[in-house]
């Protein structure tokens, strides 16, 4: 989703992470699959590439949880 969104915008990995406020390896990565714990980060690139983050309070099963960010399809790639 990322690269995707990267590649309409016709910018080089280094343009896109200056966008998102982040570093290139950190884009590589995330392109490429590479799990990740910095959350503030993915939702950086998240914003930068058009992708929303909506929370659910609900698990899969429709019980009521304590919430959950939902992204669509992983990975980032």
């Amino acid at each position: 989703m990322v690269r995707h969104a990267r590649e309409e915008r016709r910018l080089t990995q280094q343009a896109f992470a200056d966008l998102a406020g982040v570093g290139r390896r950190f884009i590589s990565e995330l392109e490429n699959g590479k799990t990740t714990l910095e959350f503030d980060k993915v939702l950086k690139v998240a914003r930068a590439a058009g992708i929303s983050c909506s929370r659910e309070t609900a698990d899969a099963d429709g019980r009521n949880g304590a919430g959950s960010i939902r992204t669509g399809v992983m990975p980032w790639a």
